[in-house]
């Protein structure tokens, strides 16, 4: 089985933490704050109810490696670098607040092939999300005998029901899974 985790609660998550404006973390890395810290701890003690052998991020950003790491040390498991897991590279739109941008992030993700300014293409990103999910799955899959880990973000969980259910990919406004909640995939 494979269970998603988003990464725990930065400053940035504003509305998670009483802000005005929810900023697009993107490509800058920005680390957990300490109610994302105590989120994902409380997350882990429900994940390691579950058989889990190992946590997977990419190791570029701080909030997927603490993330990680407090999961890893609670289940007492390896953690596991997966750099294919890196987030959408939206480029210079990274920083700037949601509500502000959000007409060209859904353009971006409704016509994939277009890169974004300094950034990455939508389409490839979601091409090796996809990939990834899937060598993946091909190896925990089906099998709840074990469990892996897998530390995301916020894009991933607006394309796994397009990568899983062939579901269309969330839009912003919509976003189900916030940070340091999960979801287990059998």
């Amino acid at each position: 089985m494979i269970i998603a985790i988003r990464h725990g609660k930065t400053d940035w998550n504003a509305k998670e933490t009483g802000g005005q404006a929810e900023i697009l973390r993107g490509n800058i890395d920005v680390p957990l704050n300490a109610q994302g810290e105590q989120d994902v701890l409380e997350a882990a003690h429900e994940l390691c109810q579950f058989p889990v052998v190992e946590v997977r991020s990419t190791p570029a950003y701080q909030r997927a490696k603490q993330t990680r790491h407090i999961i890893a040390q609670v289940c007492g498991v390896p953690e596991v670098d997966a750099p294919e897991f890196a987030p959408w590279d939206p480029g210079e739109l990274s920083g700037k607040p949601i509500a502000a941008i959000a007409a060209i992030l859904e353009l971006l993700i409704d016509v994939p092939i277009i890169p974004a300014p300094n950034g990455q293409a939508f389409g490839d990103y979601f091409q090796n999300f996809r990939d990834s999910f899937h060598k993946v799955y091909a190896e925990y899959g089906g099998d709840d005998s074990r469990a892996v880990v897998l530390v995301l973000f916020g894009n991933e969980f607006r394309a796994l029901p397009a990568v899983t259910e062939g579901k269309p990919i969330d839009k912003y406004a919509t976003q189900k899974v916030h940070p340091g909640e999960y979801v287990v995939i059998h």
